[in-house]
This record gives structure tokens, C-alpha cells and sequence, in this order.
């Protein structure tokens, strides 16, 4: 059980850096086209204005 609580842990912290890079970003006024967590084939998407939101397959 250890295993599944430590990649949840690493999935949350990822998400908050990633956060991150999209926050600063924003607040610099840049386009974002993207905000992706994880790569490779989105399991998840959504278009909310200019962004395109996703979840890909691979953490």
C-alpha cells in the first residue's frame, strides 16, 4: 500500500510544478497553448479558451 500512497504523493507534486509553470506563464503574459500533466496519449481534454487542457497516459 505504500507503493499506490507514494505515487499518488509524486502525481499531486508534479501537478503543483506544473502549476507552476503555467502560473508564471500567465502572469508574464504568455500564450498558453497547453497545460499537459504527463505525456504521450491524453486520457483526458478539454478546450477552455485558448488552452487545452490534458492528461496524458504516462505520469
Amino acid at each position: 500500500m505504500s507503493l499506490v500512497y507514494f505515487l499518488a504523493l509524486i502525481g499531486v507534486l508534479v501537478t503543483i510544478h506544473e502549476f507552476g509553470h503555467f502560473a508564471a506563464a500567465k502572469l508574464l503574459d504568455f500564450q498558453v497553448t497547453t497545460f499537459s500533466i504527463g505525456f504521450g496519449r491524453p486520457i483526458f481534454r478539454v478546450q477552455l479558451g485558448d488552452t487545452d487542457y490534458r492528461l496524458g497516459i504516462v505520469p
